[in-house]
């Protein structure tokens, strides 16, 4: 296992640099493994998984250690396979669980692309997204109730 990289999605480039701190004035996340990460996350919370074969420069994997994104990697990993096996120490697996990550991600940028078009402030609108995920997940949360059991 060398020097593993992380690709990211050509077609993904506009999206990537309005929301790269490092690029823009408007960018909200300050390395690009952290907005990878979320967009993954996002990918997989909307089963949205896209493959893709141009890349731009991919990232070091362990640009994505360093942040403690490789734990995020493994998670989705795992429960999109469904299989523990994947987590072994092979090649085999570990390109597995990148592919699954970078079409997650590639995924969730989609989904980021077409909620932040035509908007202003890229901050703000995903502040104002992650609030209407918390209140969905409070209203999920209040429809359990004990006397359910009863």
């Amino acid at each position: 296992m060398g020097d593993r990289r992380i690709r990211v999605p050509k077609n993904k480039e506009k999206i990537i640099n309005i929301l790269f701190k490092g690029e823009s004035r408007t960018g909200v996340f300050i390395t690009k493994a952290e907005l990878i990460t979320f967009a993954a996350t996002l990918g997989y919370k909307y089963e949205n998984r896209i493959p893709f074969d141009d890349s731009l420069d991919p990232i070091r994997q362990d640009v994505f250690e360093r942040h403690g994104c490789d734990t995020v990697i493994n998670l989705i990993a795992i429960a999109d396979s469904k299989d523990p096996i994947i987590l072994r120490s092979s090649d085999i697996d570990e390109d597995r669980r990148i592919t699954i990550f970078e079409e997650y991600a590639n995924g969730g940028l989609e989904i980021l692309q077409e909620e932040l078009r035509g908007k202003g402030n890229p901050l703000e609108h995903l502040l104002l997204m992650i609030n209407k995920e918390r209140c969905a997940d409070d209203i999920n949360e209040e429809e359990f109730g004990l006397d359910r059991f009863l």
